[in-house]
Order: C-alpha cells, then sequence, then structure tokens
C-alpha cells in the first residue's frame, strides 16, 4: 500500500486539520513503504515541529516495520512523551525483530512519564526473550509508583520466561510487598516451566501482605500439582482472597486432593459462571 493511503486512512491524519499545509505533510505523501526512502524521508518529518505530524510519522514506521526500528529508537528521545510513548508502542508491536532497541527500552524504564515506562516495558515483553538483558531493570521497576508499570513490567517477565526465574525468586524477598506481588505475577504468567520458583512462592504463601500469597496462590496453580499440601492450607487463609485464589488454583491442579477444597470451589465457580467465566 502506498505510504499516502496509510497516512490518509490515519486518525491522526484527520484529526489534523492544517497538516497539508505543512512541508511535512508533502514529504510524507512522496514516499513509499516498500521502499529505502520512506524511512529517510520519514526520518525528517521526525523533526517537524508539530507532534501530531511526528506522531503520524511513528504510526507509518511501524507499518513498515523492522527497516522503521532505527528510526524508532531514535524518537524514544523525542521532547513530546506522547511521541516516546508511540515509539516504544510501535517498537512492542513489531515485536523480537526489535531486539536492537532493548538498550533503549531499558533506559525509557526510567522515563519522567509513566506512560513511557509502562510502554517501554510493554516493549520489552513483546520483544520476549531476546530483552533477557532487560530483566534487572524490570525487576527494579516492579517498585514504580504507578501500577500500571508494574503491572507491564511483570508482564514483560513473564513473556520473556526461563532467564527471568531466578531474578523473579529473589524478588519475592523484596522488602516492597509491590514487587513481591508484581514477581509472584510474573512466575504464575511463566507457567510451568517456572517449577523452580515452587518452593519461595510455597514460602510467600506465608507472606505478610495479602495480596502477596493471593499471587504466590494463583501462580502455584498456573505451575501445577507440587504446592497442593500448601494451597489447601491456605485455604484456611484469614483473607477472603487468598482463601479464593487458593482455591482457584487447586481447581487449575486437577488434583484428586483438590477435594478437600470442594466447599469453596463450589462458592467459586458459582461467582465465576455468575459472571460469565467457566
Amino acid at each position: 500500500m502506498p505510504l499516502t493511503e496509510i497516512l490518509t486512512q490515519s486518525p491522526l491524519h484527520h484529526s489534523t486539520a492544517h497538516a497539508s499545509d505543512l512541508p511535512a505533510h508533502a514529504v510524507l505523501s512522496s514516499v513509499d513503504e516498500d521502499t529505502k526512502a520512506s524511512v529517510s524521508a520519514l526520518i525528517v518529518v521526525l523533526e517537524d515541529p508539530d507532534k501530531k505530524i511526528r506522531l503520524l510519522a511513528v504510526e507509518t514506521l511501524e507499518r513498515i516495520g523492522n527497516a522503521a526500528v532505527p528510526a524508532l529508537i531514535t524518537t524514544l528521545k523525542d521532547p513530546s512523551e506522547e511521541v516516546r510513548s508511540r515509539a516504544a508502542d510501535a517498537l512492542g508491536r513489531i515485536g523480537k525483530e526489535a531486539n536492537a532497541a532493548v538498550p533503549t527500552l531499558i533506559t525509557a524504564l526510567k522515563d519522567p512519564d509513566r506512560n513511557v515506562r509502562s510502554r517501554a516495558a510493554y516493549a520489552l515483553g513483546r520483544i520476549g526473550k531476546e530483552a533477557n538483558a532487560a530483566v534487572p531493570a524490570l525487576i527494579t521497576a516492579l517498585k514504580d509508583p504507578s501500577e500500571e508499570v508494574r503491572s507491564s513490567a511483570a508482564d514483560a517477565l513473564g513473556r520473556i520466561g526461563n532467564a527471568a526465574i531466578p531474578a523473579l525468586i529473589t524478588a519475592l524477598k523484596n522488602p516492597d510487598r509491590n514487587v513481591r506481588s508484581s514477581a509472584a505475577d510474573a512466575l504464575g504468567r511463566i507457567g510451568k516451566e517456572a517449577n523452580a520458583a515452587v518452593p519461595a512462592l510455597i514460602t510467600a504463601l506465608k507472606d505478610p501482605d495479602s495480596n502477596v500469597r493471593s499471587s504466590a496462590a494463583a501462580a502455584l496453580g498456573r505451575i501445577g500439582n507440587a504446592a497442593i499440601p500448601a494451597l489447601i492450607t491456605a485455604l484456611k487463609d484469614p483473607d477472603s482472597n487468598v482463601r479464593s485464589s487458593a482455591a482457584i488454583a487447586l481447581d487449575q491442579t486437577n488434583s484428586p486432593h483438590a477435594g478437600e477444597a470442594s466447599g469453596v470451589f463450589e462458592i467459586v465457580r458459582g461467582i465465576r459462571r455468575f459472571f460469565g467465566g467457566k
């Protein structure tokens, strides 16, 4: 598809009333997405003083894909937080082919804008195993003041997978309860391959914070059967969210021992059916 057609279809195009009067628009309309000249022309457009034009250029670079990665890396330093956030998002959508962006995305995890930090974590997760160098920075991001950033970092660590497991096990002992809870969430996202974390997660079932205990129970359910006795004990936790997480986790193990939680199961299943779950 010609680049000019992509731009015409973009919502940003329609929100820029006078874009056709700008020099950048002429550049955008004169190149084709299948040529190297497209990226070169868009690099020029990324210097445009109009933020909407720069956002339009980032959107087009995303559609070009792999060849646009260097330009998007540079755009992570744009003066506009909205443009930086959109560039990080574009790199995430390109995925593992954007692995050259990992060092700059690691730096973006410290951006003053929370949306940029969140999208940087998202991008690292989408790059996946190729982003394993980002594990220490993502562990640090688990204590970010923004819940959105913490969640994105946990998701990224879960997507990176095995390389993140040792650091996540260590993070289960972090003084910050948000880090401990998010570390347990990430281990749950990794699933059965995080079997080495089972002893640490069982210990986390006794954490003083109920959110950590609940996350640990949920993670154990996704990892497998090794924690069934500890999960049965967690059914007696004083916090209802922990008991619920333990019951659901036992249900996921499909173990015959899980029958000890049958009463809780019926309540949890009833709630899930009520809200459209299975």
